[in-house]
């Protein structure tokens, strides 16, 4: 599934095809709309100009989920890191803000490999079969994304951009959506093409719904293009058993406040987490306290003269990680700056492979619990903190501008098995420990008093971390 290509299809002129002499072959055009239920003219209009997301060569509703919820799970991702990166830029509450939103697309996320569990089950060797945490597989090779992955401090189009992403599918004030429209055209004008993330999420909810009739408050039926009778049934689910052993929980993640971790064990409650995750974002379904209207009300403060912005670089970056996909990176220069570069990329890749290695183990092992604690205090206490000290340190030796946390990724994929999960924790610890030693020996560091207390506080995270890792091989 790591490889397969998504197809955004567009919507057939006709009559849709059936389930089993499916094509893609389509014409941009779409029926006549003769529902008289709730309006949902730009879901309609969103899918006629991106079409629908499919995995290209999909046999299966399941194996068409599953590829679905890879690529979710890499945006969920994606926005959750430009967020964190936004709230950099600012202080006080704006910054308390859009870093909890970041914390809440982390809750997506968790739930989405929840998902994914429960289509994929476990493998040979005991632990779940499939875990997706990756940012640009298939988000960045696929033709449409809700936002290019650029690390970028506060403007008002950042903003702007923001709240397009997020906006619902219906926005009942016509003064909200032509200023939203507004938005639009200004990150367009910026050279940015913006995806609201309701249509990726609108073929994933199809998938799972029962049948083809409407299911719920959302307008979603075969009028508007989606395969006729292409949906998921109880039976492509793994035993209720195995969800509950290895699947998530919000407890388990400390329950921060309105965090969303939710299992699924059949259509209904997939569809339930679907919903879960696209109304804390969008604030359908009655929600207020959105992503999008904390996104508004931010953008209004901003407006207004009320947030503070500090200057952060765009997508700082050092050259040995992956190509941005940005078209307008900033490179670190700086030999000293770029050491802690490699260092912040180095423990962001170790947090994502020690959440896997953390959801890997089955709920009553203490070494799930400890592996959780381990990475909640890897955010708190490593990432943050060098996110902060990047902030700091100099970009390059020419002008006195200061660099930024580049969250660049050398290998995004999780391991499979226990042995893989061994060799890729010894290679970033081997890894870790050349940077180690190249900071050592910087000139610089004998006067970073804050680099010294950084190392000594990832010395503490290998520490915690070492009794619960693999079997060495």
């Amino acid at each position: 599934m790591n490889q397969h290509k998504i197809f955004w299809r567009k919507p057939d002129q006709g009559k849709p095809p059936s389930r089993n002499t499916f094509n893609t072959d389509f014409s941009p055009a779409l029926p006549e709309l003769t529902t008289n239920s709730r309006s949902f003219s730009l879901l309609r209009d969103t899918l006629l100009i991106t079409g629908i997301p499919t995995v290209e060569g999909a046999r299966t509703p399941k194996e068409d989920a599953i590829g679905l919820l890879m690529l979710a799970a890499e945006v969920e991702h994606a926005l959750m890191v430009q967020y964190l990166y936004a709230a950099q830029s600012l202080r006080g509450a704006a910054a308390r803000t859009v870093a909890h939103i970041a914390v809440q697309e982390m809750g997506h996320l968790i739930t989405l490999q929840n998902i994914l569990l429960s289509l994929t089950g476990v493998s040979d060797d005991g632990i779940p079969t499939l875990i997706h945490l990756g940012r640009d597989n298939l988000r960045r090779h696929s033709d449409i994304n809700p936002l290019t992955f650029s690390l970028e401090k506060i403007t008002h189009t950042t903003l702007g951009k923001f709240v397009v992403i997020e906006r619902p599918e219906e926005i009942s004030d016509p003064e909200l959506r032509r200023r939203v429209s507004a938005l639009e055209a200004e990150a367009v004008a910026a050279g940015d093409k913006l995806h609201p993330v309701f249509a990726l999420y609108a073929a994933i909810r199809w998938l799972f719904q029962p049948s083809d009739e409407v299911t719920g408050e959302l307008d979603q039926n075969v009028d508007l293009g989606f395969r006729p009778g292409w949906h998921l049934t109880e039976q492509d689910f793994v035993s209720a058993e195995i969800i509950d052993r290895f699947a998530s929980t919000a407890t388990e993640w400390h329950s921060i406040p309105s965090l969303i971790v939710a299992k699924a064990h059949n259509n209904s409650e997939a569809l339930a987490a679907i919903d879960a995750i696209t109304a804390q974002g969008e604030g359908i379904l009655g929600v207020s306290d959105s992503h999008f209207a904390k996104y508004v009300e931010l953008l209004d403060s901003f407006e207004s003269g009320g947030v503070r912005v500090k200057s952060l670089p765009r997508t700082p970056y050092v050259i040995e990680q992956t190509t941005p996909e940005d078209l307008f990176p900033t490179e670190i220069t700086n030999n000293y700056t770029r050491l802690w570069a490699h260092l912040f990329n180095l423990q962001y890749e170790l947090l994502l492979v020690d959440i896997a290695w953390a959801i890997s183990q089955a709920n009553d092992n203490p070494a799930r619990t400890a592996m959780i604690d381990i990475s909640v205090d890897g955010m708190n206490k490593v990432i943050q903190p060098l996110s902060n000290d990047m902030t700091e340190r100099v970009l390059d030796n020419k002008n006195p501008m200061k660099a930024g946390p580049p969250y660049g990724l050398t290998n995004e994929f999780m391991p499979s098995s226990i042995a893989e999960f061994r060799i890729r924790f010894d290679s970033l610890l081997s890894r870790q420990a050349t940077l180690f030693e190249q900071i050592h020996l910087a000139p610089e560091f004998s006067m970073d008093t804050v680099g010294n207390i950084r190392l000594s506080d990832i010395i503490q995270q290998n520490d915690a971390r070492t009794p619960y890792l693999p079997i060495p091989i």
